[in-house]
């Protein structure tokens, strides 16, 4: 298919509770690039409400920086909003951007959830592509997921992303350019009581890199990055 492998949802609510979400791809055979990504889900001005699932090895496949490779296991856009909770993401891939969620001008919020082993490999954010919109993450672990071509092992915020972090963890993420954990360009982010830990990138910020952005750090652990 060419957008969400399981769910494609376009101007409407949808609600998953206590779902599996496993080896769902987008992008791939005789109905060529995806339009809009996300490899098990895909939302397009609507409202996704996820708690207690999850998401294993799901994908979206294509040549890297092409529109629509974005959001291994989620993708959502114009004005969608996304509230995940008790949920894990493990091994998923994006061909472009976002190995686990991709948001574009969209709200995200998250709370009590794992992210691990993902990678983008395409793109920026190995576990979290945000661009636009805002994000809110509460009591969170990401952890060994990595960035090929970009930003942000764990998290990239690009082009005026608004939000925070509070109480979560960062653990072995790698990137090839900046933020072993995390980075912000053009964005306005918070962490609070958070930790960083063995978090490397090839050139600038180990754990965290910053461009143009407006950052607070309160309460945090940095240990073991390079």
């Amino acid at each position: 298919g060419k957008a969400g492998g399981a769910i494609g949802s376009w101007f409407t609510q949808v609600l998953t509770t206590s779902c599996i979400f496993g080896e769902n791809q987008v992008g791939l055979g005789r109905f060529g690039q995806s339009i809009l990504g996300g490899g098990a889900i895909s939302s397009y001005a609507s409202t996704v409400e996820i708690a207690e699932c999850e998401f294993d090895r799901n994908r979206t496949e294509g040549d890297a920086f092409v529109y629509g490779q974005d959001g291994g296991a989620i993708c959502q856009v114009f004005g969608s909003e996304l509230y995940c909770r008790s949920s894990s993401f493990t091994s998923n891939v994006s061909g472009g951007s976002g190995g686990s969620i991709a948001s574009i001008d969209s709200f995200v919020e998250i709370g009590e959830s794992s992210f691990s082993t993902n990678a983008s490999m395409g793109g920026q954010g190995g576990s979290l592509m945000i661009s636009g919109g805002g994000i809110g993450v509460i009591d969170s672990d990401f952890s060994g997921s990595w960035s090929m071509w970009g930003n942000g092992a764990e998290a990239a915020h690009i082009a005026g992303v608004s939000g925070m972090y509070d109480r979560c963890t960062f653990q072995g993420g790698i990137a090839l350019v900046g933020g072993g954990a995390v980075s912000q360009v053009d964005s306005m982010l918070a962490y609070y009581d958070c930790e960083f830990r063995d978090a490397m990138a090839d050139e600038d910020g180990g754990a965290v890199y910053n461009q143009n952005s407006d950052v607070v750090i309160e309460d945090c652990l940095f240990d073991g990055s390079s």
